[in-house]
């Protein structure tokens, strides 16, 4: 029994021993790969930037101008592929190099058209990507095109931070495209901002339960501050003045005037300047008169009408 106890003791002292060399073995190599990956990612670094050199050696980058760069990207941007559900020219021409990143980057035109369709899932990136976009814009005036993901109907963008900085941008917007989300106009009202050079206005449906509620546009408002407003399109709407844009220097409208809301007819006594008129025309009933139309039309400039009619 007593010889029993030491080989049992002898044999784990062994055990022990052999699962500490084993143990050791371990974090040197741990320790050896992790050095193998620090020597790789400099050696990538390094290669990189060996590729820096040899791509500013080329004939492209050795022959053209910083400023002759921006200007075929600024070409390229606007004759490519568009639209808020592609990726954008600007982050293709960024893939190339880093010369060409750091030419696109720096030229405030290439970042004028902002498109984004909003999704509740990617809406953390999307808010850092949208202001590293605009800041990129530098003071140049900008387009807005804002709409929602085909499966975030239910959802809107909240009023926070990122609505906040977009609407600090409301002076350099020439044209606004965007579905009439509740939260933009609760953020309007918030605000009140200032559209001093806005000449394109479009209102589209973004829920379709939301619009049925609000066919009016009632919550919507821009407070008399679209001084240079020439074309407004809100024909899936039937807005009335309470709308609040500069209805008396309007080129172009489309929209939709129904029979029972009254305050959609009185907008053709507001159109002095009016040359186009694309309108929608519902729940007429036998019972209306002319006497539920404003007498003071004045429409001298008008010489495009087109109607439609829906029940």
């Amino acid at each position: 029994m007593h010889h029993s106890d030491t080989d049992d003791t002898r044999n784990e002292a062994i055990s022990d021993w052999r699962r500490r060399a084993v143990k050791e073995k371990i974090a040197q190599n741990e320790s050896a790969a992790e050095s193998t990956k620090a020597t790789l990612r400099t050696l990538e670094i390094e290669r990189y930037d060996l590729l820096e050199v040899l791509n500013s050696t080329s004939q492209i980058m050795t022959t053209l101008s910083p400023e002759v760069l921006s200007e075929i990207f600024i070409i390229a941007c606007a004759s490519g592929p568009s639209g808020s559900y592609r990726v954008p020219m600007q982050y293709h021409i960024g893939r190339v190099c880093k010369a060409w990143r750091r030419v696109a980057w720096s030229t405030p035109r290439l970042w004028c058209s902002v498109a984004i369709r909003f999704s509740e899932k990617r809406y953390g990136t999307q808010s850092v990507l949208l202001e590293e976009w605009i800041k990129r814009s530098g003071s140049c005036p900008l387009e807005i095109t804002l709409v929602q993901s085909y499966s975030d109907r239910t959802w809107e963008p909240p009023v926070d931070s990122t609505l906040q900085y977009l609407l600090t941008t409301c002076h350099r917007w020439t044209k606004l495209d965007t579905y009439a989300f509740s939260t933009l106009a609760v953020a309007l009202e918030q605000n009140r901002p200032q559209f001093p050079i806005l000449k394109a206005l479009y209102l589209g449906i973004g829920n379709v339960t939301r619009m049925k509620a609000n066919r009016n546009l009632k919550n919507w408002t821009f407070y008399s501050a679209t001084p240079q407003l020439c074309s407004l399109n809100v024909m899936n709407w039937v807005p009335g003045p309470q709308l609040g844009v500069n209805w008396g220097g309007l080129v172009e409208l489309r929209t939709t005037l129904s029979f029972r809301f009254r305050p959609s007819l009185e907008l053709l006594a507001l159109l002095p300047s009016l040359e186009s008129l694309y309108c929608n025309l519902e729940d007429y009933n036998s019972n209306f008169n002319s006497s539920s139309i404003p007498a003071q039309i004045s429409l001298d400039c008008l010489f495009c009408l087109l109607t439609g009619t829906r029940n």
